[in-house]
């Protein structure tokens, strides 16, 4: 059972090294104060240790090993609650002391002496302060990014480069919103060195290169512009590397006779990318809206997925099993790949069920229909018609793998396990006049199991065809 008297005791004794005189104190002075702290704590007196090292905080002599002790004791076992006391002690004490402090703060860790050291800086000096913007600016956005714009507004050069630097390093999604925010709306901040900070920041993430950090760099690019001609490659380069936090962007843009252009490519994007998001409804929008600047056909439909061009009318059959999984994807149940002779109403033998997706978004369940099934296989046949031939793209969702056949010809393979995501694959395929006939085998490993299919032009506008209902 933990004696907490002869703990305290043992605190308060190494306290009491300050009321000696000792100008410095036993080298094992800090393995000590920590010792003792640690019994406190695991005696459930975690406060009780820590107000003790306050004390011996403020009452050691400055520099002593006493309260050099204290220091690392408290950034060791403390919270935000150390960070003013540690402050004040770094102001006041030599520059030993000072390094001790600033150099031990980045280990307390959490919101708590974030906030605590963010509530310090505007009192503290600028040297205190730039070691502290080094701290809070790599911390959480929500404390570090209002702390770095106010030292954008200082009046000490040193500050203010350090903020520049701090930002430019952050390559996190909230701090790029709030810096092409702030672009747009800069307050009383410097507006150069807001721009410098956003160009630094921009160069960081082209440096990291990864796709959605290109992404943004063409967001920031975008704001940085000067021109429209400036802006519209920044356009550009966006449907190269699409970030949905472009959206606001690509909207102002298609209104703007000038960039509507430019913002037609990103604008598909994010309009296929909203139907992945099962955000149908604004999906349409985008699209067409990116169809009315284009000066395309604008998506029409009863329901999201008719203007959206899902294939909602067919047949499909399953489960069906080979002697091994993979045996299943080689065995051709359905004779593939002639798809001349599937007649789904004249063969029996495969037990073809007619099904109408028009009410289910275009996503086809096959669980619903077969019940669930785990290593075997299922095929949709789909017959729809094209008032003239040309180059489409097909988007197939799956889960799991699929192989599609259009015409005759294997178009698209992937053999995957994964769950169902509407446009997973992208398959080129050249349509004929008429009727056309597509065959998808889908794979099913375990659990979810079905897939959606669609129309488009090459370029992601959604391309209606004709198809009558089967049931």
């Amino acid at each position: 059972m933990v004696d907490l008297r002869n703990i305290s005791a043992a605190l308060i004794m190494t306290m009491g090294l300050i009321g000696h005189g000792w100008a410095s104190s036993p080298p094992d002075v800090e393995a000590r104060l920590g010792s003792a702290v640690e019994r406190l704590e695991a005696g459930g007196q975690w406060h009780h240790a820590i107000g003790k090292l306050l004390v011996v905080l403020d009452d050691a002599d400055m520099g002593s090993d006493v309260q050099i002790g204290a220091i690392k004791a408290l950034v060791e076992y403390g919270d935000g609650s150390v960070v003013s006391p540690l402050l004040r002690i770094a102001v006041a004490g030599d520059g030993k002391v000072r390094t001790l402090v600033l150099e031990s703060l980045p280990s307390l860790r959490g919101m708590d002496p974030t906030r605590a050291m963010a509530d310090g800086f505007s009192g503290a000096s600028p040297d205190i302060q730039i070691p502290l913007l080094a701290i809070i600016g790599a911390r959480e956005p929500e404390v570090a990014l209002p702390l770095l714009f106010e030292a954008l507004e200082s009046e000490e050069a040193d500050v203010r480069n350090k903020a520049l630097a701090a930002i430019s390093g952050r390559t996190d999604r909230d701090s790029i919103l709030s810096i092409a925010k702030l672009l747009n709306d800069p307050g009383n901040i410097d507006v150069d060195l807001l721009r410098e900070a956003a160009t630094d920041l921009r160069r960081e993430l082209y440096r990291e290169a990864a796709p959605a950090k290109l992404g943004f760099a063409h967001l920031l690019s975008y704001h940085l512009a000067e021109s429209d001609k400036e802006r519209g490659e920044a356009l550009s380069l966006l449907s190269t590397n699409y970030v949905q936090e472009a959206i606001p962007v690509i909207q102002e843009a298609l209104q703007n006779p000038s960039l509507a252009d430019a913002a037609v490519p990103p604008a598909i994007i994010a309009g296929n990318h909203l139907l992945q998001l099962g955000q149908g409804e604004s999906a349409v929008g985008f699209i067409g809206a990116a169809a009315n600047a284009a000066g395309r056909p604008v998506p029409t439909g009863d329901t999201v997925s008719e203007a959206m061009a899902f294939l909602h009318h067919g047949w499909v059959t399953g489960p069906l099993r080979a002697d091994t999984f993979e045996a299943g994807w080689e065995k051709a149940w359905a004779g593939e790949p002639d798809l001349d002779a599937i007649d789904p109403p004249k063969s029996p033998d495969l037990g073809w069920v007619p099904f109408d997706a028009s009410a289910s978004g275009g996503t086809i369940d096959l669980i619903a229909m077969h019940g669930q099934e785990d290593h075997c296989f299922a095929y949709a046949f789909l017959l729809f018609e094209m008032d003239e031939a040309g180059p489409a793209t097909l988007r197939i969702g799956s889960d799991d793998g699929v192989i599609a056949w259009l015409n005759g010809e294997k178009v698209h393979e992937n053999r995957v396990m994964r769950g169902l995501i509407i446009d997973n694959d992208h398959a080129p395929v050249t349509l004929k006049e008429g009727e056309n006939r597509l065959l998808l085998k889908i794979s099913q490993g375990t659990a979810g199991w079905g897939y959606s299919v669609r129309l488009t032009t090459p370029d992601g506008f959604p391309l209606a065809a004709t198809q009558e209902s089967v049931k």
